[in-house]
């Protein structure tokens, strides 16, 4: 079992993942603090800001995986199965909806 982040784009995952090894564990690392050295590996990327892709993260929590994202990722079974492979979760693993990993959208204001 692995946990990370991960953004998903034109259905294709971007990870950053590291073997669990405590019962309660996340990653230190944040999707702002790793998004320039995945833009680098992923020219598809290099146009967005961390924000404006689908993305989450995965933790253990009491030696149960847990996965935090936004409703789009949450409610398609296509984005949850690519999670839990790349992932090597479970079944009994829950998909929590979190408002911070909302996609930013343009609300047309502008620029000053």
């Amino acid at each position: 079992m692995y946990i990370g982040i991960f953004w998903i784009y034109e259905d294709s995952i971007y990870t950053y993942t590291q073997k669990a090894v405590k019962a309660t564990q996340d990653v230190e690392i944040g999707h702002v603090d790793y998004w320039d050295s995945l833009r680098q590996k992923h020219k598809e990327l290099k146009e967005y800001p961390y924000d404006c892709i689908p993305r989450g993260r995965v933790l253990l929590k009491d030696d149960k995986s847990i996965v935090y994202s936004s409703k789009e990722i949450i409610n398609d079974s296509r984005k949850r199965a690519l999670i839990s492979d790349v992932f090597k979760l479970n079944e009994s693993t829950e998909f929590k909806y979190d408002e911070h990993y909302s996609q930013i959208i343009d609300l047309g204001f502008e620029e000053l």
